[in-house]
């Protein structure tokens, strides 16, 4: 009876050891996001910040107010007509935008890709955060992606 319950608390203490990860936080400075522990940071030269994992991607891109300036976007300007403005440029074809505690967030599927941008306001610029997929995955991702964009800091 003693080895079965020495075996049970080793079982208990190795899954909350090793079995409870959080996750892992990136901290950039003007930005910070708390992802899975199977990321890993990346370089995109076209955008701020990128992260990848073996099945998803985030990709990060700043605006600032005074680059937004020829949007007529300043720093009073709304998440929403930050989004429209990128939407545009972009061709997103959504009209849906979702508010979520301090940010909003639409979806959009582009070829076999399955994306969620999180739009988030600074001090100093908008931020979207790109969260890609392979469409046919997106059911398994999407609450992640969410989870993920709730642990923004800008």
């Amino acid at each position: 009876m003693k080895k079965i319950v020495k075996v049970i608390v080793i079982m208990l203490a190795s899954f909350l050891l090793f079995g409870c990860e959080n996750g892992k936080t990136f901290d950039e400075g003007n930005f910070k996001i708390t992802l899975g522990s199977e990321f890993k940071k990346d370089e995109v030269i076209v955008y701020e910040y990128a992260y990848s994992s073996y099945t998803t991607r985030v990709l990060v891109n700043k605006d600032s107010f005074d680059d937004l300036s020829i949007h007529n976007l300043d720093e009073n300007s709304t998440l929403e007509e930050y989004a429209e403005v990128i939407k545009k440029a972009n061709s997103y074809h959504t009209n849906t935008f979702t508010k979520r505690n301090d940010y909003i967030y639409y979806s959009y599927t582009d070829g076999d890709y399955f994306y969620i941008a999180a739009v988030k306001k600074g001090k100093d610029a908008f931020w979207i955060v790109n969260f890609v997929c392979e469409k046919d995955k997106s059911s398994i991702y999407k609450e992640d992606f969410l989870k993920y964009s709730d642990s923004i800091e800008v």
